[in-house]
């Protein structure tokens, strides 16, 4: 990717702008110039004025050329100017674009481990098809989790219900009534979830092979930015890997509601979950990881 000049006059596709900006203090203030060395805000490789230093900035420089002055009229809401009227001199010295390589198979051969643009875009295809199932899957779950729940009736124990509600707000931000009132449901209705896959699980006679924990830990490590062996130590080390073999035998009792439930996708097909599961488990690599014993960590 190359910055290439793009002309004189600034648009709605300009990637990057150079330019002098000074502020004019109006009402008698002790100076009247106040320098903004760094207006921008950076982050992928974009550039964005920092609208709450300079609102309106866009709008002011769209159109103008390179060389231009233009003025930008406005009123901090925060900070030390907070409420006064300022004045932003504009000075535009270079307006440039971003110039993409061509999408050619030496592209391809930089940007990837493929030899042509064609191969490439194969294996784009897949990975994106790959991201929609599991998308698909996980929502078929969460659907039919959602359903189990509505149509099961059991009590709550309500100190239990409230010491999770408690538990939300141990770090001292407090909610008004709808927040709890919000913060309670979702309680109830993951506490239910839980007793109900618990029974199932109990009906059935479930258990946690070390190779289901292991591929467990295999997919959720990422998310922590761990690798596997990492996560199994943390899990250790907090006194959690009780909690993910719950978790996982809940997810197991869930597998064997799918299992009996008729899934269709929004244009009446079949979804089968058992074709996405082999393939999340091919994708997530070999099982090798184990959990170190609790005197070890």
């Amino acid at each position: 990717v190359e910055l290439d000049d793009a002309g004189a006059v600034v648009s709605s596709g300009t990637d990057m702008l150079a330019g002098d900006v000074a502020a004019m203090v109006e009402r008698d203030l002790p100076f009247s110039t106040v320098w903004i060395d760094a207006p921008w805000e950076t982050g992928y490789n974009t550039f964005v004025v920092n609208e709450q230093q300079l609102p309106g900035f866009d709008d002011a420089v769209r159109g103008a050329a390179k060389g231009d002055t233009v003025v930008l009229d406005f009123t901090p809401q925060n900070g030390d100017w907070s409420g006064i009227n300022l004045k932003a001199s504009i000075t535009v010295a270079a307006v440039r674009e971003r110039v993409l390589p061509a999408l050619d198979d030496s592209f391809a051969q930089l940007a990837s481990e493929f030899d042509t643009v064609s191969e490439l875009n194969d294996d784009i295809k897949t990975r994106l098809m790959r991201v929609k199932r599991m998308e698909q899957g996980a929502e078929a779950r969460t659907r039919a989790l959602d359903a189990l729940v509505e149509a099961v009736e059991m009590p709550i124990p309500e100190n239990v219900v409230a010491a999770e509600v408690e538990a939300h707000f141990e770090d001292g931000h407090e909610g008004d009534e709808a927040h709890r009132a919000e913060v309670e449901t979702q309680a109830r209705s993951s506490l239910k979830s839980q007793f109900i896959l618990d029974k199932i699980a109990e009906n059935e006679d479930l258990s946690v092979e070390e190779v289901e924990l292991s591929q467990w830990l295999i997919q959720q490590a990422p998310r922590y930015g761990m690798s596997p062996d990492q996560f199994a130590q943390a899990l250790v080390e907090a006194n959690q890997v009780g909690m993910a073999m719950q978790d996982i035998r809940r997810a197991k009792a869930l597998a064997i509601v799918l299992q009996t439930a008729s899934i269709v996708d929004s244009e009446g097909a079949l979804v089968d979950l058992s074709l996405l599961d082999e393939e999340i488990n091919r994708a997530s690599g070999p099982q090798i990881t184990e959990i170190p014993a609790p005197d070890e960590a």
